[in-house]
């Protein structure tokens, strides 16, 4: 079973995928070998932060700006804060709905 990933494509051949588990990086791996895929497959060290419920709205406008709330559901935007860029997504673990912070 693949649990619960969320695909990032920030360009035509650039894409991430947050995993939940490496049972997707096993499968994966399996898909590209098997279909002589020329890709490079890695684990970069990032960190997912993720923003859920409620009030997940209010807090990640005081962080970025209102402008944040506009970012439709299952989509992605590059963000800077104190200098550095992240990329946050808007999906969610919650009912409410959230945003990941990579």
């Amino acid at each position: 079973a693949v649990n619960d990933p969320v695909t990032i494509k920030h360009h035509a051949e650039r894409w991430w995928i947050s995993l939940a588990d490496s049972d997707l990086m096993l499968w994966v791996k399996g898909l590209a070998t098997g279909r002589d895929m020329n890709v490079e497959l890695f684990e970069p060290d990032v960190s997912p932060l993720a923003i859920q419920g409620p009030k997940s709205n209010e807090l990640m406008a005081k962080i970025f700006g209102d402008e944040i709330c506009d970012l439709r559901f299952f989509r992605h935007s590059k963000v800077a804060f104190n200098g550095t860029e992240f990329t946050v997504s808007r999906s969610g673990f919650s009912v409410q709905g959230g945003f990941e912070i990579y």
